[in-house]
């Protein structure tokens, strides 16, 4: 009997490695969710302050002044 118990725990039935394995990655998914979400919130904060929008945004350094001399037709 004893020699069976081991192969029980040896064989578990494929239902059982499956639901054990899906909550592993269920877990891990979540903790990936929660990293990303907590890295969207602490960019989004970072973003609030001009001196990293500065550093960290091309756009930024861009913005109001013009590259490119439009002559607009004075007359339509």
């Amino acid at each position: 009997m004893g020699d069976m118990m081991g192969t029980k725990n040896r064989y578990q039935p494929f239902d059982e490695r499956f639901l054990r394995f899906s909550e592993k990655v269920e877990s891990l998914l979540k903790k990936i969710l929660l990293f990303f979400f907590v890295m969207l919130l602490l960019v989004q904060l970072l973003l609030s302050f001009d001196f990293f929008r500065k550093t960290f945004v091309p756009i930024e350094k861009m913005e109001g002044s013009i590259r490119i001399k439009i002559d607009f037709p004075s007359q339509l």
